[in-house]
């Protein structure tokens, strides 16, 4: 009996994560689309697109060969070097893209931000989907569960920062999150059709 409790707790749980997950991708992403200028919105849409493009490109596949014990490499040692190999590797077209950034080959406002941006996320994303991986292998659903509400959580809160240190004429926070935010506004006082 305690057995089929804790397995409906850890369900439960499961199912309480995914929805937190759910909402905080859809919090980050209103968050940033209603709260920065256009151009900054952009640099934002072009952060979520490549943290989605290397996020689930490159690490989604290591956890879920972490969580299924198979895949390219037999041992936990092999597996960690793998992860540690596909970061490195991009970290290194990482690397060259940033300095074409440094260097002038990018002179878009911004391109700093983005370029901290995505190589933050190339620090955390290995590590979050290796340590998913582990705890899935592990059969540490719990653990997972905590997991997916601590990365969605931790998504809006880079999104509220980022709304909060925007542009300079970014308006007060109070106005950022409303429907009718300040680009809305903007765009109905120009004649121009809303977002």
């Amino acid at each position: 009996m305690a057995v089929q409790s804790s397995s409906r707790g850890t369900a439960g749980l499961a199912l309480f994560a995914t929805l937190v997950a759910g909402l905080g991708t859809y919090a980050f992403l209103a968050i940033g689309s209603r709260s920065l200028a256009d151009e900054a919105s952009d640099l934002f849409a072009v952060f979520w697109s490549l943290s989605l493009i290397l996020g689930f490109g490159f690490f989604l596949p290591i956890e879920q060969m972490l969580a299924s014990g198979q895949g390219l490499a037999p041992r936990w040692s092999s597996r960690l070097m793998l992860t540690a190999g596909t970061l490195m590797a991009v970290a290194v077209v990482f690397a060259a893209a940033a300095t074409g950034i440094a260097t002038g080959g990018w002179t878009r406002p911004g391109s700093l931000a983005l370029s901290v941006a995505v190589g933050a996320m190339l620090v955390t994303a290995p590590l979050q989907f290796s340590v998913r991986g582990a705890a899935l292998r592990l059969g540490r659903n719990r653990l997972y569960s905590i997991m997916l509400i601590v990365d969605a959580s931790g998504r809006v809160i880079v999104a509220l920062l980022a709304a909060l240190v925007a542009t300079d004429d970014a308006p007060p926070i109070h106005a950022r999150g409303t429907p009718v935010g300040p680009r809305r506004a903007r765009r109905r006082h120009l004649g121009a059709p809303g977002r």
